[in-house]
């Protein structure tokens, strides 16, 4: 055996265990990039429930759950609607004495200014504390309106003005099925050709380390025994087409990649124009 045959399996054998690396990333990518847009289709999803439950609110009626969910909103939605109001006539308040400060500083009025600004002072104050409570209502109110859709939409509350809201939820749920069947399809061809590349890594090394059968050996010598040109397996293995993902009758019309040794089924090869194997740019 010579020294370029040596390096042309090692190549090999290297070009397989990299692919395998980068089958695994690839993976891990594209499931972050799937989960990314399903994060946004459930965000929407959940908007389409507030809408409705704040619909439902609204008009009044509905059974079911409803009563119990409007009993809840009702004191809250009140109460946010006071704090409102007082943040309305705060931020008036403010505004009115920020010109009389600005006017009493034109005029250099010293004591009038600052006589104004003790005044400003504990009205912002006021207005921090207002806000701080407006966004905790918003938000506890917002999740019982996304509660309130939800239970609406899972029972399919008669409501004319609720259907095309119905139908959106409906469209993203499916789109969300539809990612994660591709998913979870693109994930099992990348776990059979991992296997593929595993099964050729494998084969490669015992090649390369193992004993020629009848060769005078001593401990510290290693006699490379690689498979003959155009054959990268042994006669008793099944192996997979990269392209098709089936397995390789003996029967079968196959032609091996020049580059990476992998064979192909023929009409595979032919419909790909070449090589299937990942990175692999080989061609007949």
């Amino acid at each position: 055996m010579n020294w370029k045959d040596s390096l042309r399996t090692l190549y090999q054998t290297t070009y397989h265990a990299t692919s395998l690396i980068a089958s695994k990333a690839f993976e891990m990518m594209d499931t972050v990039k799937t989960r990314i847009d399903i994060g946004r289709r459930n965000k929407k999803c959940r908007l389409l429930y507030g809408e409705i439950g704040e619909t439902i609110y609204r008009q009044g009626g509905g059974g079911g759950e409803i009563p119990r969910f409007r009993q809840e909103i009702r004191p809250l939605d009140d109460e946010l609607f006071t704090a409102t109001r007082e943040k309305n006539q705060l931020e008036q308040e403010i505004a009115y004495l920020s010109r009389e400060l600005r006017e009493a500083k034109r005029r250099h009025s010293l004591n009038y200014s600052k006589e104004l600004e003790e005044r400003i002072h504990p009205l912002r104050d006021r207005l921090h504390t207002t806000n701080k409570k407006i966004s905790h209502l918003k938000g506890i109110l917002r999740n019982l309106y996304e509660q309130m859709g939800e239970y609406a939409y899972q029972n399919r509350l008669p409501d004319p003005e609720l259907n095309h809201l119905f139908q959106e939820i409906d469209d993203l749920k499916n789109e969300i099925n539809e990612l994660l069947a591709e998913l979870d399809r693109r994930n099992q061809v990348r776990s059979l050709r991992r296997q593929n590349d595993r099964q050729e890594v494998y084969q490669r090394i015992r090649s390369l380390f193992t004993s020629r059968p009848g060769a005078p050996t001593t401990e510290r010598e290693v006699i490379l025994n690689l498979p003959p040109p155009g054959r990268n397996q042994t006669d008793n293995s099944v192996r997979t087409c990269p392209y098709c993902l089936t397995a390789i009758q003996p029967a079968e019309r196959t032609i091996v990649c020049p580059v990476c040794e992998t064979p192909h089924h023929e009409e595979c090869w032919r419909d790909n124009g070449g090589c299937s194997v990942f990175g692999c740019r080989g061609r007949a």
